[in-house]
């Protein structure tokens, strides 16, 4: 389970540092599509999660003691900024934000459901 957890975790910190980048205004050119979505209000937001995140992240790799309890906070914060970015993209013409939004958010309920399942959480506080 701290596997499925961490891995999660840093789909969700990648997703959240790309984001970023693009809304600072890098495009990032893929096979099918072309991220380039400059708009400087999220990128920092997303940076800032994707920090938390991967900090976060990096506690689990390293088998820290306090690193289900920091997953856990790490991921309330997570779950309520892109809430909020998803109310504000919501009020716009910003489909691909909105998409992003919607997906990023599923994928951290995903994880807040792991990490409060039994085995999630004895999975991250056994020594």
């Amino acid at each position: 389970m701290s596997v499925a957890i961490c891995g999660l975790m840093a789909l969700a910190t990648v997703s959240f540092a790309l984001a970023s980048l693009v809304h600072f205004g890098i495009v990032l050119p893929l096979r099918l599509v072309t991220l380039d979505d400059p708009f400087p209000g999220a990128a920092i937001p997303e940076a800032v999660i994707a920090v938390v995140l991967g900090i976060s992240t990096a506690m689990i790799v390293l088998g820290q003691a306090k690193r289900w309890a920091t997953a856990l906070g790490a991921t309330v914060f997570a779950i309520l900024l892109t809430a909020y970015g998803l109310s504000v993209t919501l009020a716009s013409s910003r489909t691909g934000d909105v998409t992003y939004h919607v997906f990023v958010l599923a994928l951290l309920l995903v994880i807040m459901v792991f990490l409060l399942l039994p085995a999630g959480r004895r999975s991250l506080t056994r020594p």
